[in-house]
């Protein structure tokens, strides 16, 4: 991976957005898409059009040093993704199913895309009122090291 500004977000956002997109089922209907970039503009407001899962935008830590010299690059990013579901029994399974399909793939995928040190940093589950409905969110966020 050649590593430019446009390659270190977009690459890393491209390697976990294919490996949920690719390994996670939609828990009634496979083959239906519900894996995206950013929360769908249609308004939500009906059961079937749930769940969603978000794979939000890379960020560089605060406190992350970045390394530019004699070919190696060392940042410290999280990346989080949002599970947005009518049921919270649901929102865990899928919860569950995501955090399987990164670990899974920690040693494999991951790596090969100079995604190191990946570990979770926890999540934060909540409910909102969307279109009238109770919606369950879980935010899974995740910590890393990018070197290349």
């Amino acid at each position: 991976m050649v590593v430019t500004s446009s390659a270190l977000y977009s690459g890393v956002w491209q390697t976990f957005f294919d490996a949920i997109d690719d390994n996670v089922a939609h828990p009634t209907t496979p083959g239906t898409k519900f894996v995206y970039s950013s929360f769908p503009d249609t308004i939500k407001t009906t059961t079937t059009s749930y769940p969603v899962i978000v794979v939000n935008r890379a960020r560089v830590k605060r406190d992350t040093e970045i390394t530019l010299g004699e070919g190696i690059v060392i940042v410290g990013m999280t990346l989080s993704i949002d599970i947005y579901t009518t049921n919270a029994a649901q929102c865990d399974s899928l919860s569950n199913s995501v955090y399987d399909c990164i670990d899974t793939r920690r040693e494999t995928v991951f790596t090969v895309a100079d995604i190191k040190q990946l570990k979770s940093a926890g999540s934060i589950p909540s409910e909102v009122m969307r279109g009238g409905m109770k919606v369950h969110v879980n935010t899974l966020i995740w910590e890393f090291t990018f070197q290349h």
